[in-house]
């Protein structure tokens, strides 16, 4: 997904013509073509989400547009897109409140049911309904609302907060010690929480209040990284129904902790599984397959991970520790590279920068997470990285240019021009930066490519 070929750009243009004169079904279809081509034009597949919202497709619309914010997330038309149906929801919503400002619960949960069926993996009418059944004190049906819209909606706040007023209604010093937990008196919530779990001679059992304790133990020893009492608890609030999911995610990460990471494999898997977007999970999952699994077992199934989703930085980097430790140092680099430009905080792990310190490659590596976090936009990040490289390798001109154009953007041009004549000095012709140019009036983002020389120039210009 980038930008159109020469040929692409006039079916785009007319494409978008079709969409501006309101032949929507058209304009989907012309979209799409562009669209299903081998290597599209983001703007076709932008044209193709808004035409499917203007078509009141709109679950099909929201889908397009999660996929160009995965590989472009400042991209100003997938945002605008996101926050349009967003609004189109809200508005549907706003029968549903009439309803229940008046009382008519009746009414206001059918319209709720319609809401649900129409737009999947929406939180929100689960929420609504788990309020009314909250209101109500029907305590049982108001829970299992809340967590449908927490399965619709990983870690949604209205939903959490649901389940706590639940909590609090049925038992207050649970809710007490949670409240503890949260604010880290983990004293304080051990305590209550020991009250509930001194009498379980028999268990597993389905007694709510102690797996909920044993849970909250748990998460209060893994807080202070006593990983092996957490575990002894979460084996036990594991078994519970209601806490298999937040209890296999305890476990995965104590056991990641403590280095037990085959053991720790599938309880990582199962807490994924139900928060596909959360990024630590999927990357501990990933290095405990790799600490886990042969060399070559671990090659073919990251190779795998890789076609499915190629802007995953783990499987990149656990590929690069696969090659690295078959001694192929110059393959395993590429790996990393590719990684550290998809997530460079990713790659700052101990294990990692240790590695730096002792290989040759080291301070290519420090220039290349400088410039993904420049094109992050996180400077100060950047410069420290451009910094460390300077140490191990000084008077490189890389280095220098990194530094440069931070300044550069900063707006200190004194030291920008400063670092732009040291790098020039050492390298007459260094390689152009491709700046990703992503502002409110482009339509699609677009690479701009600069150098230090034209960099140089335009501050001799700026300056008069």
């Amino acid at each position: 997904m980038g930008l159109p070929a020469n040929d692409d750009r006039q079916k785009l243009d007319a494409a978008w013509k079709t969409y501006h004169h309101g032949k929507i079904k058209n304009a989907i279809h012309q979209f799409e073509d562009l669209a299903l081509s081998s290597n599209p034009a983001l703007d076709s597949v932008n044209g193709l989400a808004w035409s499917l919202m203007k078509a009141k497709q709109i679950n099909k619309s929201e889908e397009v547009f999660k996929e160009i914010l995965d590989l472009y997330p400042q991209f100003i038309g997938a945002l605008n897109g996101m926050n349009e149906i967003k609004q189109i929801k809200k508005r549907q919503a706003v029968y549903v409140q009439y309803y229940l400002d008046l009382g008519k619960y009746r009414l206001a949960k059918e319209k709720l049911d319609e809401l649900s069926f129409r737009y999947k993996n929406w939180a929100h009418p689960y929420n609504q309904h788990g309020k009314i059944s909250l209101a109500k004190k029907e305590y049982d049906l108001a829970k299992s609302y809340f967590q449908e819209a927490l399965e619709k909606e990983p870690n949604n706040p209205i939903a959490v907060n649901g389940l706590e007023q639940i909590l609090k209604g049925v038992d207050k010093h649970l809710y007490k010690a949670d409240q503890a937990l949260k604010q880290g008196d983990y004293k304080t919530a051990a305590l209550i929480y020991y009250d509930y779990v001194q009498e379980d001679d028999d268990w597993p059992s389905d007694k709510f209040g102690t797996a909920h304790a044993y849970n909250g133990l748990g998460w209060s020893q893994f807080q202070k990284k006593q990983y092996r009492y957490a575990i002894k608890k979460f084996i036990k609030s594991v078994q519970h129904e209601d806490y298999k999911i937040d209890a296999s995610k305890g476990l995965g990460l104590s056991l990641f902790a403590i280095n037990e990471f085959q053991d720790a494999v599938p309880y990582l898997e199962t807490a994924l599984q139900h928060d596909p977007g959360n990024k630590e999970l999927a990357y501990k999952l990933d290095w405990a397959i790799l600490q886990s699994e042969t060399p070559q077992a671990a090659k073919i199934y990251f190779e795998k991970i890789l076609k499915e989703h190629p802007l995953l930085a783990s499987p990149y980097m656990a590929l690069g520790w696969v090659h690295y430790h078959d001694r192929n140092p110059d393959l395993a680099i590429e790996y990393f590279l590719k990684a550290i430009s998809l997530d460079p905080d990713f790659a700052m792990t101990e294990k990692f920068i240790e590695l730096l310190s002792k290989e040759r490659f080291g301070w290519q590596v420090y220039n290349s997470l400088g410039w993904s976090y420049y094109q992050n936009g996180r400077n100060s990040k950047a410069m420290q990285m451009f910094k460390t490289s300077m140490q191990i390798q000084p008077n490189r001109s890389e280095a220098l240019k990194g530094m440069g154009y931070i300044y550069f953007h900063l707006g200190r041009f004194s030291e920008a021009k400063k670092m732009f004549e040291q790098c020039l000095a050492l390298n007459p012709t260094p390689n152009p930066v491709f700046e990703l140019i992503t502002g409110n009036n482009a339509i699609a983002p677009f690479k701009l490519q600069t150098t230090a020389r034209t960099k140089l120039g335009r501050i001799h210009f700026i300056g008069g």
